[in-house]
């Protein structure tokens, strides 16, 4: 793998321990309305923040509500990101790249306002370089375009970045940028496991990996 310039991050499940927390949710009594919504998202193409504000606002029960529906859902969100964890070592491992002049660039289907507040919340906020959410880019992942406008953005050829994604719809998307991958395990994924290790140029379980070294030398 050639020597790297820019690292392009995926946030939920990658930097975030989100579906850890997500899971932790699942295990208390779950309201009707939210199993509703659940089973509605696990249908959608993406997982992006506006795929779905327009799955609640479209669709036939909730639409009637969208408005209280989506404050409801954002509320939700907002608790979680404070209990989430930072992956194991994922803080450190930005302050590094950043004291070794990496370009850094988070590439998140989330929204704008929700990425600002988890990057303040969690001492990121003067850690990347570029930030890209699913509300200015036309296709969210698994489509390519955000991390092409990422790639775009630093200025630099696409073997001079690499991607760290946790998810298949991420990396699907990295790899159809033509991107090499860093793939960050998360339980949450085991199900899709196979092809997204067919994808990855290189995997790692947290931030302590040994075979993160490679960035410093």
């Amino acid at each position: 793998m050639k020597k790297k310039q820019a690292v392009l991050f995926d946030m939920d499940g990658t930097l975030i321990d989100t579906f850890g927390e997500m899971k932790k949710e699942k295990n208390g009594k779950v309201p009707l309305s939210r199993r509703y919504f659940d089973y509605r998202m696990s249908k959608q193409s993406s997982y992006s923040y506006t795929a779905m504000k327009h799955m609640i606002e479209h669709d036939p029960i909730m639409r009637f509500q969208a408005d209280k529906i989506l404050k409801n859902v954002i509320d939700t969100m907002y608790a979680r990101y404070e209990r989430a964890a930072l992956k194991s070592g994922a803080k450190e491992f930005l302050t590094r790249l950043k004291e070794h002049n990496y370009q850094l660039c988070l590439c998140t289907n989330n929204s704008n306002d929700m990425v600002n507040y988890i990057l303040n919340q969690k001492g990121l906020d003067h850690v990347f370089d570029h930030i890209i959410t699913s509300e200015i880019v036309t296709n969210p992942k698994p489509d390519p375009e955000m991390y092409e406008k990422a790639v775009s953005y630093t200025g630099l050829d696409k073997d001079a970045c690499i991607v760290f994604e946790d998810m298949l719809e991420g990396v699907q998307a990295a790899k159809a940028a033509g991107l090499d991958v860093c793939v960050v395990y998360d339980t949450y994924n085991e199900k899709d496991m196979k092809q997204i290790k067919d994808f990855s140029n290189l995997m790692i379980h947290d931030y302590t990996a040994p075979d993160l070294q490679v960035f410093f030398e």
